[in-house]
């Protein structure tokens, strides 16, 4: 994320430490997850084998049901401070954390676009467009649209995210089954030259 208030580039290892250090604060009743996400996931991914890989600034989600008081907590303890909406940014230990909170009804469209690479989170929005919904950090949206006798469209997008509290679920949304990255790309260039109208 831009604005890095650390240059210390922690290790795999370290970061699945950060990530307990931050479970562990909660108690298991109060259902608060924390998950990888940014370019630390990422190389989770490609590098499974060798925990001694450096990562850059540290991406997380934290779901709750209680999301308000999971953010006290956060702040009380580790001092973050609010970078525009939705990310807190704090220091644990020499490392930069960003701190994504979010509802536990809605973690699954979380995950899948805080996980992805820019250039892909613009491909899951055109891919969600065509499916009519709107998709952003916030959630997943329904959009509404009607078309005028002179080929016009109105848009309306509901004020209520969609509940996802899986990327399952996501895809469920969309009348899609789970695709891998390359998928997605293929799939956002499919929907632009079919409905470029809607996708984007």
């Amino acid at each position: 994320m831009s604005g890095s208030l650390s240059k210390y580039r922690p290790t795999i290892t370290e970061v699945k430490g950060i990530v307990k250090c931050l479970t562990n604060i909660f108690d298991k009743d109060m259902d608060v997850r924390i998950l990888v996400a940014g370019s630390a996931y990422r190389k989770m991914r490609c590098f499974k084998n060798d925990d001694n890989i450096r990562v850059g600034d540290v991406d997380v989600v934290m779901a709750a049901k209680n999301l308000g008081y999971a953010k006290s907590v956060i702040e009380m303890l580790f001092g973050t401070c609010k970078n525009g909406n939705p990310c807190m940014k704090g220091i644990i230990g020499k490392t930069q954390v960003d701190i994504f909170p979010v509802p536990l009804d809605q973690l699954g469209a979380a995950l899948l676009f805080y996980r992805a690479p820019q250039p892909l989170q613009i491909s899951l929005r055109i891919l969600s467009r065509a499916r009519g919904y709107k998709f952003s950090p916030h959630g997943l949206f329904k959009i509404q649209r009607n078309f005028d006798t002179w080929g016009g469209i109105e848009e309306k997008i509901s004020k209520e995210a969609e509940e996802t509290p899986s990327t399952c679920d996501v895809w469920g949304r969309w009348g899609l089954k789970a695709m891998d990255w390359y998928e997605m790309e293929a799939a956002a260039h499919y929907e632009m030259k079919e409905q470029p109208r809607i996708a984007l």
